[in-house]
Formats: C-alpha cells, sequence, structure tokens
C-alpha cells in the first residue's frame, strides 16, 4: 500500500490562504441587492469604491476606503506566505485584521441598507456576503487558536477535530466569537449611524413639490417619489428651481369699459350739421 504523502489542504496555514482567496473574490461579488421600482441593483465593493448610478445619475459618491476590504484578504495571504514571525504572532495579527475587516463589511451593510431605506427601495442581502461572513468567522476563529497556542500553523485540521479536547476547545472559541459577533454587529450599526447623521444634509424634509406621475407631495431629499417610485425631476430636486414664466396681469374689467366710455361716439351726428 502507498501512502499518499501530498499535501493535505486541511493545514491550518493552507486553509486560512484559501479562505482568503474566498473573500478576496467576493470583493467582486453582489453581495446585496437594492430594489427601487422597476430597476434592481446589484451592489458589490467594486462597484460602490467606483460610485453607484441609477438612470444615468450618480445616487452614490465613489469610495474608495471600501478597497481596505480587498487588501485585507491579500494581507492574510502574503503573512502566510512569508511567514516571518512566530506562530502565535502571526496567529493574533490575522486575527486582529481578519475582526476589523468583518467590522468594515457590517459597517458597508449598514450604509447600504440605510440608504435604500431613505430612497423607499427594497434591501437584500444575497449568499455572497453570508459566505464571506462564515469565511472571515472560520479566520478568526483559527486565528484565536493559533494565538492561545491550542494549534500551529502547520496543525492538521482533520487530526485536531477527531481529539475530544480540541472539540471542546473549539465548541467554547466558537460560542466567543459569536459572542462576539453580536457585539460587532452592534458597534457596526452604531458607528454607521453615526457617520450617516454627520454626513446627513439639514434639510428638514420640506416639501418640493409634487410627483407629475401621482400627484403626491415630495420631500426635498428623495431622488424617487416615495408613493409610485417614479424618478423626481431634476428642476424638483433640491437647490434647482422650476423654469417658469410668470404671466402678465390680465387688464380690469372697469377699465376697459372705462376706456371705451372715454373715447368720442364719433357715430352720432352732431346736432350743427343736422340742421
Amino acid at each position: 500500500m502507498q501512502n499518499d504523502s501530498r499535501p493535505s489542504v486541511f493545514i491550518v496555514q493552507k486553509f486560512i490562504k484559501v479562505l482568503s482567496v474566498i473573500c478576496f473574490i467576493m470583493v467582486f461579488c453582489p453581495v446585496f441587492l437594492v430594489s427601487c421600482s422597476d430597476q434592481t441593483l446589484h451592489i458589490s465593493v467594486m462597484k460602490t469604491v467606483s460610485g453607484i448610478s441609477v438612470y444615468g445619475e450618480q445616487v452614490s459618491k465613489p469610495q474608495p476606503v471600501l478597497l481596505l476590504l480587498a487588501a485585507a484578504p491579500v494581507a492574510f495571504f502574503v503573512l502566510l506566505e512569508l511567514r516571518k514571525w512566530t506562530d502565535k504572532k502571526t496567529g493574533r495579527i490575522i486575527a486582529i485584521c481578519a475582526g476589523i475587516d468583518l467590522v468594515l463589511w457590517m459597517i458597508f451593510k449598514s450604509v447600504v441598507k440605510k440608504e435604500a431605506n431613505e430612497n423607499y427601495c427594497q434591501f437584500r442581502i444575497t449568499g455572497w456576503y453570508v459566505l464571506n461572513f462564515i469565511c472571515l468567522l472560520l479566520i478568526i476563529l483559527l486565528g484565536v487558536l493559533v494565538a492561545l497556542d491550542k494549534m500551529t500553523l502547520d496543525t492538521d485540521l482533520k487530526s485536531v477535530i477527531s481529539g475530544s479536547d480540541t472539540k471542546d476547545a473549539i465548541n467554547k472559541m466558537s460560542s466567543a466569537v459569536g459572542q462576539m459577533s453580536s457585539a460587532v454587529s452592534k458597534m457596526a450599526g452604531d458607528a454607521a449611524a453615526k457617520m450617516e447623521n454627520k454626513a446627513a444634509p439639514s434639510s428638514g424634509g420640506d416639501t418640493i413639490g409634487f410627483c407629475p406621475n401621482c400627484g403626491k407631495p415630495i420631500d426635498a431629499d428623495s431622488n424617487f417619489c416615495p408613493y409610485c417610485g417614479a424618478k423626481i425631476p431634476v428642476h424638483l430636486k433640491k437647490g434647482s428651481a422650476a423654469p417658469s414664466e410668470t404671466p402678465a396681469p390680465a387688464k380690469p374689467e372697469t377699465d376697459k369699459i372705462n376706456s371705451e366710455a372715454s373715447k368720442p361716439d364719433t357715430m352720432k351726428p352732431d346736432a350743427s350739421e343736422k340742421e
């Protein structure tokens, strides 16, 4: 019988590399779906980096800061490839960076969802976001286990999972990661809300006109009608004035009567001419 000497993909170092590649691919995948009226937008990280447009009009400014979501998986891969530090230090760095990356993803989700709700659009997450979330949690879990010296980067996960002690440790760590994920989700939501409140305009949502499609009132900050979903004309948006011409005031009837009364009666013959 020949022994299979091929390196296992379940070695911790290689497994984290695979997860890092998956996380990098996720920045190009549509992680959110935003439906406005009759159009559905497929939102990805790279699309948001360059700005989002609806009906040819840009509704979201470019967000180059989101490139950090693509840089983090690359950093994991390079860090594991070089292995300049001890396993414990490498695991600690990977766990911290993956945690920061997870927070940024949650903030990204909160901001997109808030923008969709403000424009009366439907927001949904896709399976790509769920897959990316799971991969990041696994990277954090493995990084923490390596940092706690429960395993090394060269440990085979198949042999580790079969041990009862390791199972208990993994269960406890999974519970801790779940609690941390809930706390991080709340922090991300609060951070996104603060960012939106800081960047929100100071308008009080005043009515600027009426929808040309359904006739319902339109707020100053709306890009689409909140009732029928029709696009708001440019001249109704905040800061633009509707082109209008003021008609000349009608001449009063009394002035017309007076002017006619003041005209000489040329048709009536003069008394001297009659004689």
